[in-house]
């Protein structure tokens, strides 16, 4: 490395005192360089989580309690996330009434079902009829269950006026 000042090449000295100050400055310039890509994956991780349009949940899976909750699941439920940290999930998720046996929520909490037809129960004691995506992550050495939760409500709506609609249709055909 040659090194100009102005006035004229530097000396040993200046170079090995630029060497060290770079060899200090190096560290934090790291540290630096990976806290601001940490801060760009924390916000695009906000944006996504306060944005989805469907609710998540994080439930830590050994105490069962939810962790987490984004304002989507606060609009759906009808609780605030410190009302949801204080209610058992199992109060919250009912198992569905479809014609296939349905899993239990200790199957839910425990990972088993990747997918899952459900209610939620919500603040007014309405259950939302919904759909659950299930994922067990690790967080911290501790298992955490993610829950993605889609409101169903429309789906069976229009599932049951094309319903009527082909009876209606096979009655006219008579």
């Amino acid at each position: 490395i040659e090194l100009v000042t102005r006035h004229g090449p530097g000396n040993d000295e200046e170079l090995q005192h630029l060497v060290a100050v770079a060899a200090l400055l190096a560290p934090a310039l790291e540290k630096a360089s990976r806290h601001v890509s940490v801060a760009q994956s924390a916000a695009r991780y906000d944006v996504m989580f306060q944005g989805a349009a469907d609710a998540i949940l994080l439930v830590d899976m050994q105490a069962r309690t939810i962790v987490l909750a984004n304002p989507a699941a606060e609009r759906l439920s009808g609780y605030t996330q410190v009302e949801l940290a204080a209610i058992a999930p199992s109060r919250l998720i009912a198992p569905g009434r479809s014609g296939r046996a349905s899993p239990t929520i200790g199957d839910v909490l425990a990972g088993k079902v990747a997918e899952y037809e459900g209610y939620l129960r919500t603040r007014s004691g309405y259950n939302v009829p919904v759909l659950l995506s299930t994922s067990v992550l690790s967080l911290k050495g501790s298992a955490h269950l993610l829950l993605v939760i889609r409101n169903n409500t429309e789906y069976l709506r229009e599932t049951q006026r094309q319903a009527q609609q082909e009876k209606l249709s096979g009655m006219t055909r008579l």
